[in-house]
């Protein structure tokens, strides 16, 4: 599938960041550019490969996962419509994996949030952990019944203080 000139060029000026963020070991092409060796794949393909191939072949609902892990739900706006073409692929393509192509064009409307995913550079990065602790939280503090409704802002008001809410800013 051809892409785009301008995904094209949306994947050529993230090769900066795909080198500086990656994990690989110490002689991985992505980290060097001296490299004598001239790499078979640029630095998006490895960073994809990396994460989502398995015998050849991406597995896309690997991404779904990844996302989920790290709190950016399928129902998310901003991945609505990747999710929705990785459902496509999905249904398409036995066995639940398709050609990296096929997955660099799935993915090529929200690739900044994907990288943001792959790369755990998301605003909590240890969702899981995070909703843990605020699921804790709650059974610790779900028979307190001590306050009031904050009847000084009217919509408050309106509430049962028999409802528990929490609000997390940094």
């Amino acid at each position: 599938t051809a892409l785009h000139p301008a995904h094209l060029s949306m994947f050529s000026s993230i090769s900066k960041l795909v080198r500086s963020t990656c994990r690989c070991s110490p002689n991985c092409h992505a980290l060097s550019t001296s490299s004598s060796k001239v790499p078979e794949m640029d630095e998006l393909d490895h960073l994809l490969a990396r994460h989502f191939m398995e015998g050849g072949h991406v597995r896309p609902q690997k991404l779904l996962e990844q996302s989920e892990s790290v709190g950016i739900s399928v129902t998310d706006p901003r991945f609505r419509q990747t999710y929705t073409k990785i459902q496509k692929i999905l249904r398409e393509n036995p066995g639940g994996v398709c050609s990296l192509e096929q997955f660099k064009e799935a993915i090529s409307d929200n690739l900044p949030l994907v990288l943001r995913i792959t790369q755990g550079k998301v605003i909590i990065p240890r969702f899981q952990q995070f909703s843990e602790k605020i699921a804790s939280l709650y059974e610790e503090e779900k028979h307190n019944h001590d306050g009031r409704v904050a009847n000084y802002i009217p919509q408050l008001a309106k509430y049962s203080p028999h409802y528990w809410a929490v609000a997390v800013t940094e």
